[in-house]
């Protein structure tokens, strides 16, 4: 059926951001240093405003087929489905990793869709996630170097 892998690349999109806004607003909350705590806010609120642009985007063009290149090129589901809030891992490294994995899924999304307000949505949200990525390498790497 027309559009049915839009849909489904659309409800993944929205699953995984809202999943993302979640994992933030609870580390937030147990966050004891008050950097992370405010950038893990800021982060949760963009997170929640990339959820809203999804599930417009849902409504706008989820009946666009986009063709089967489009969830052939994409990383595995698991790649970023990352529950940060609940990893062992260093919290830092993990959501790195989450919006590295987020990024490129957007980047190809960008990369593979026809169509035009689709393709600039993904887009948006690639660099958009990018800038995420750098924020939280510049605060690891602040906070690096004042272990030292």
């Amino acid at each position: 059926r027309p559009g049915l892998l839009s849909k489904a690349v659309l409800g993944l999109a929205a699953g995984f951001e809202e999943a993302a806004w979640a994992d933030y607003r609870k580390l937030a909350a147990g966050a004891a240093d008050p950097e992370l705590k405010a950038l893990l806010e800021a982060l949760a609120r963009e997170e929640q405003a990339h959820l809203q642009r999804v599930r417009s985007a849902h409504l706008e063009h989820g009946e666009v087929p986009l063709g089967s290149a489009a969830m052939e090129a994409l990383p595995a589901e698991a790649a970023l489905s990352h529950d940060v809030a609940r990893s062992d891992r260093p919290v830092l490294q993990h959501i790195m990793e989450h919006e590295e994995a987020t990024a490129c899924f957007y980047e190809e999304l960008a990369r593979v869709t026809r169509v035009p307000g689709l393709k600039g949505v993904f887009a948006a949200l690639a660099a958009e996630e990018r800038s995420h990525l750098r924020r939280l390498q510049a605060f690891a790497g602040d906070a690096a170097g004042g272990a030292a």
